[in-house]
Parts: C-alpha cells; sequence; structure tokens
C-alpha cells in the first residue's frame, strides 16, 4: 500500500525551527528547477552544488534538544543534513511543488518515521533506518544476490551505549529505552555492498546516486554521507566535508578517497526511484 504524505498545515512557530533566510533559499531552488527537464540524478546533483560552500557545523538538528521540532537550517550543514535537505528539495520539484510548506513535508517524510514527527526518537538517526522507512521512494544499490556483492551484518548499538553524546538521551532513561527497541530492529541486519578495493564495480553508481560510508565502529551502520557526482568520467563526491570546513566536491576520485579510510570496508548507495507515486 502507498504511504500518503501528511497534508496537514503545519505550524511554523510550534513546528519548524528555522530562519528566515532558509525559507528564501528553499523557494529560490524550488523555483529555479520548477520547470526543469532533468531527470532525477541530475537533479539531484544540480540541486546539491546549490549548497556549495556552505559551512560544515554538526549537530544542528539538536538545538531544541529534549523538544523536537522540524529543523531547517540550509545555512550549515552536516553530511546528514546536507543530503536529507538536498533530497526534500528533490522531491519536491518532482511532485511539482514550488512553496516552502511544500518542501518541509517531504523534509518530514524522510527524516521521521512513517512521515510523522513524534518526539526524538521518531527521527531516523541510523542509514538503515532511513533507507528501510523511505524505501517507497528509493532503492538499494547493489541489489539481488549477485555474487560480486559481499553481505556486511549490521547491529546497531551505538546511541543506546553512547546516551552521554546526544543530548536527548543524557539522564533520559525512557528515551534510551525507546532508542534500543529501535536499534533491535536492526540485529545482524545484512547490508549488501560495494567494497573499496573493488573499483570495476564502481561502474553500477550513477550521478545522483546517494553514498553510504560503511563502518566497522561497534553499533554503526554508516560513517559519512554524499552524493555522487562525475567529471570527466571521474566518480567523485559532493559532500558536507568536516575536514573542508564545507560543502564541497571532493578533489580525490571516490575510490581513492575510500582508500584512506580505515574503519571503511565499502559503500552502499540508494537512488531515487524513476516511477515515483504523485
Amino acid at each position: 500500500m502507498k504511504r500518503v504524505i501528511p497534508l496537514m498545515l503545519l505550524l511554523w512557530t510550534s513546528v519548524v525551527f528555522a530562519e528566515p533566510t532558509d525559507s528564501l533559499f528553499v523557494e529560490q531552488v524550488l523555483r529555479k528547477y520548477a520547470h526543469t527537464d532533468k531527470d532525477a540524478g541530475a537533479l539531484v546533483v544540480s540541486i546539491g552544488k546549490e549548497f556549495l560552500g556552505k559551512p560544515y557545523v554538526g549537530g544542528t538538528l539538536e538545538v531544541n534538544a529534549p523538544d523536537e521540532k522540524l529543523v531547517v537550517n540550509t545555512r550549515e550543514v552536516d553530511c546528514t543534513t546536507f543530503v536529507d535537505q538536498v533530497l526534500a528539495l528533490t522531491l519536491t520539484v518532482l511532485h511539482g511543488g514550488t512553496d516552502y510548506a511544500s518542501f518541509c513535508r517531504w523534509l518530514t517524510q524522510l527524516r521521521y518515521r512513517g512521515g510523522t514527527l513524534d518526539g526524538y526518537v521518531s527521527r531516523l538517526h541510523y542509514f538503515a533506518d532511513f533507507v528501510q522507512d523511505n524505501s517507497e521512494w528509493f532503492e538499494c544499490l547493489p541489489s539481488g544476490d549477485d555474487g560480486r556483492y559481499p553481505v556486511q551484518r549490521v547491529t546497531l548499538s551505538f546511541m543506546s551505549a553512547h546516551p552521554d553524546s546526544y543530548p536527548a538521551l543524557k539522564g533520559n532513561p525512557d528515551a534510551i529505552r525507546l532508542i534500543r527497541e529501535v536499534e533491535q530492529r536492526f540485529v545482524d541486519y545484512p547490508v549488501r555492498y560495494i567494497p573499496k578495493e573493488k573499483t570495476p564495480l564502481f561502474a553500477l553508481l550513477q550521478e545522483g546516486d546517494v553514498v553510504a560510508l560503511l563502518t566497522t565502529v561497534k553499533g554503526l551502520d554508516v560513517s559519512h554521507l554524499g552524493i555522487v557526482v562525475k567529471e570527466k568520467g571521474v566518480l567523485r563526491l559532493l559532500h558536507a566535508s568536516s575536514v573542508a570546513g564545507k560543502v564541497v566536491v571532493e578533489s580525490r576520485s571516490l575510490p581513492a578517497m575510500l582508500s584512506t579510510r580505515k574503519s571503511c570496508p565499502g559503500i552502499r548507495a540508494i537512488r531515487l526511484k524513476t516511477n515515483l507515486s504523485e
């Protein structure tokens, strides 16, 4: 059954945490691409590049802890908020939206379980949870049981094991218990991936795919997100880089970038489906 996107009127003062410049930026981007003939992947890249140079700032979603509001911050992003805002903008355009409210509905749809903001625990904190909950909009790469792609078994536990690292969890046993219940849905969870040393397999990727860097850190599934771009046939990552301190197109190729990350065995990716429902 297709999920129905909530169409209720958002009460900005109680639901959305943002600055006036955020709505201006969002509507400027939506108007710019309103009548585009770009396909979904090219649109993701073009909208992603609207963020080039935006400063990298972590923790922007925690500004209202322990309460939970929809945070729209297009001025400062980390790797996750960069990607989810780009995807929300893209989906808004693909579904004919040109206004800030439509964008906020799509951002809520992507960021919260079932598209409903219901407290901190309803946010899709882990990439595996994000992908599973938003499977209507994205296909996973690699898919199927092709023997070329190994499987990593993921068990999520990092947030409940390190509650002091999260303002909404620190000193809040009820929230920790609820987060643990979410994590227990992903015990020995199979994730098919592209090993970083198998560079010929990177041919599977297309511009606009969202790449997730897997990690061997206990309790986590991924450590970083970005968007695939192709320059003169070379795959690179468009991402919010903590090293560069801003959104950049990585100067190194994607395989070269991954080769320096010891805790990253490889990548998985998601791609916007071409038959998105209205």
